[in-house]
């Protein structure tokens, strides 16, 4: 029998909103979803500044503060990473990108000893403690079935790290048929050879926790979706039938109205493209495939071509520069390292070209799809993507006319740079920009709700 009760949907999350991370996205999308959807919505985070307070007045928003021995152990974990970083600064002694890379690692080894165990029974980083969480969340969810006998709670927890997923799975444990658990997985990290969190005992355990107890598991996209099958099964626990790709996607009133041929100026031979993010290590055969096709342009065509860089990375992508190119280059490229959101969108949009950089295909690995997609499908610019690994990318956009996808081949990155060229050269309908149907934010939420109806109690 089909339960056709109303439904109240609260949300638990490590982010506050709105924070730099395709994960708060998500989060801060599916509240603003299901808000406009004519549901009720509640939201359960970590301590949040009067602005993110000012973005979620639609949600009745429960905030948890931190204790003083919380607030003092950030403090002093807080002081090591930083000295951590000054030591990095101080070490002046020439050094190559392998060796730049392994003083990354051995930062996120002691990272991960120190924050593993920790995380675990705290909520992620923030530190506010599981147990708070389930007794805010356990409060909430009684006082909406003594309140509105007729609702039907939906909970939905979504985090990096596990904690907030034991949550969900202690909850479902009290109120059983009274409540549906659903999983939200952006990064399932337990998973992911480049996260602190790969080897952490208790990620996995809570991760086993999820495949048992939750009713509908919601992977945010197709490689994520495989990897937690296929790990589920690896120990016995068959969640086929209950995982559903939904996709943070791109609302339509959030696309930015802005003209291809604005500032943009062919006879002049300027191009000006934007990487914003973190280079991570497999990263670099795509960041060093087109830095070769810009040198190229650059020299061959004397195109003078801006390549404008705002993350985390700046270090590292200097000594690839100094290392491996031109001094023609090293003019070519405008490195703003850390910047702010706002900062950063002034980048993208003042840019003719936005970038998207591939890691190689690897067997031991799956390519989840980036969040960073959605942040560039908003501005209606063609996207230069490095590299052809990813699949699920190849497939959405295979039909594309302005995101432009190239192999891993110097070559190749040149003739689609000078493709995009010719692209920006031309009058477009304003419906080139369309987004493909798959990646609606309004039709996921849809699927969402769809699949929730459909949950048999």
């Amino acid at each position: 029998m089909k339960d056709n009760k109303k439904l109240t949907f609260i949300i638990i999350s490590v982010f506050g909103i709105p924070r730099e991370y395709s994960a708060s996205e998500r989060v801060f999308a599916l509240l603003k979803s299901l808000y406009k959807e004519g549901f009720e919505v509640h939201y359960i985070t970590e301590e949040i500044d009067c602005k993110s307070k000012n973005d979620l007045t639609f949600a009745e928003t429960i905030v948890l503060k931190r204790s003083i021995l919380q607030k003092l152990e950030r403090f002093f974990i807080g002081l090591l990473f930083r000295f951590i970083k000054k030591s990095d600064k101080q070490n002046t002694k020439p050094q190559t990108n392998q060796t730049a890379f392994t003083r990354q690692k051995k930062v996120n080894e002691l990272k991960k000893r120190l924050l593993c165990l920790r995380d675990f029974f705290t909520f992620n980083r923030q530190h506010i403690p599981v147990l708070r969480m389930v007794v805010a969340a356990f409060k909430l969810t009684k006082k909406i079935n003594k309140e509105s006998p007729n609702s039907k709670v939906v909970l939905i927890t979504s985090a990096a790290v596990g904690s907030t997923h034991l949550v969900g799975c202690l909850l479902k444990k009290i109120f059983r048929k009274n409540l549906i658990f659903v999983a939200s997985y952006h990064d399932p990290l337990e998973f992911d050879p480049y996260s602190i969190y790969d080897t952490c005992l208790p990620l996995k355990l809570t991760n086993n926790c999820v495949f048992k107890n939750a009713d509908l598991i919601i992977p945010a996209s197709k490689p994520v979706a495989e990897k937690l099958i296929k790990v589920a099964l690896s120990r016995n626990i068959d969640i086929s039938k209950k995982t559903e790709v939904i996709y943070t996607g791109v609302q339509e009133s959030d696309l930015i109205t802005y003209s291809t041929t604005k500032n943009f100026e062919q006879n002049q031979k300027k191009l000006k493209i934007a990487y914003t993010g973190t280079i991570y290590e497999n990263h670099l055969p795509a960041l060093e495939v087109l830095l070769k096709a810009i040198e190229n342009l650059i020299k061959r065509s004397n195109w003078s071509i801006r390549f404008y860089y705002a993350g985390l990375s700046s270090g590292i992508l200097k000594q690839i520069i100094k290392s491996k190119f031109s001094e023609k280059l090293q003019f070519a490229l405008d490195d703003l390292g850390f910047i702010t959101k706002e900062e950063t969108q002034k980048i993208q949009l003042n840019s003719d070209c936005l970038i998207l950089l591939m890691k190689p295909k690897s067997e031991d690995e799956y390519s989840a799809l980036t969040g960073k997609i959605f942040e560039y499908l908003k501005f209606k610019k063609p996207i230069l993507v490095v590299g052809d690994s990813n699949e699920e990318i190849n497939e959405l956009f295979k039909d594309s006319k302005y995101v432009f996808i190239t192999e891993f081949d110097e070559r190749d990155v040149e003739n689609k740079l000078l493709k995009i060229v010719n692209f920006l050269s031309e009058k477009h309908p304003e419906d080139i920009f369309e987004i493909p149907e798959e990646l609606k934010r309004e039709e996921n939420i849809k699927k969402l709700i769809k699949r929730i109806r459909k949950l048999e109690i």
